[in-house]
């Protein structure tokens, strides 16, 4: 709880003029407990600011690894995946590096969620990997507009559909005659 009235506090601060400041925000903790974080504040927007604060949160699990998205494997490297929703992972590699599977895995993330993504590093690192995402959005739009979506976006059906009425036949597997 104490970290989230701090994270609220830094917030409260940056959106509502604390600190330094014209006007009075009602804080959790006193004022000069952020001091040491007034110049930062003030040098970063707000957008980098959340960012920052998101990558310091305590509310996700890190395992074994103090960045988000890396664990110590058992060979003793360092194995960097993507969860999803539904249990699933996006398997990055093994790094003789803790912070070289960080790295990897803000990079996949920036360019799976772009600019929302929590990384572990600030976003200024992955410039590249922000244009990825910017261009993949781009052309997934213009391909959508243009009636491509079903390539892009839907997978196959499950079962053949009936043309205009009229019922398809399923294909001939060995064994069914």
């Amino acid at each position: 709880e104490e970290h989230a009235a701090e994270a609220y506090d830094v917030a409260a601060m940056k959106c509502k003029g604390g600190k330094g400041g014209a006007r009075k925000v009602k804080l959790n903790f006193p004022a000069s407990k952020y001091s040491e974080l007034d110049s930062f504040m003030q040098s970063v927007g707000l957008e980098e600011l959340v960012m920052a604060i998101r990558r310091q949160s305590q509310g996700f699990a890190r395992g074994s690894s103090g960045f988000r998205g890396v664990t110590h494997h058992p060979n003793g490297r360092w194995e960097a995946r993507i969860g999803m929703p539904g249990s699933k992972h996006i398997y990055l590699g093994l790094y003789n590096e803790e912070a070289a599977a960080a790295k990897a895995y803000d990079r996949a993330l920036v360019r799976l969620r772009g600019a929302a993504a929590a990384t572990n590093y600030s976003l200024t690192n992955y410039k590249d990997e922000l244009q990825a995402f910017e261009l993949d959005t781009s052309t997934e739009t213009l391909a959508l507009s243009n009636g491509a979506d079903g390539i892009l976006k839907r997978p196959a059906p499950a079962q053949p559909l009936p043309t205009r009425g009229k019922p398809v036949k399923s294909p001939v597997t060995p064994g069914t005659r």
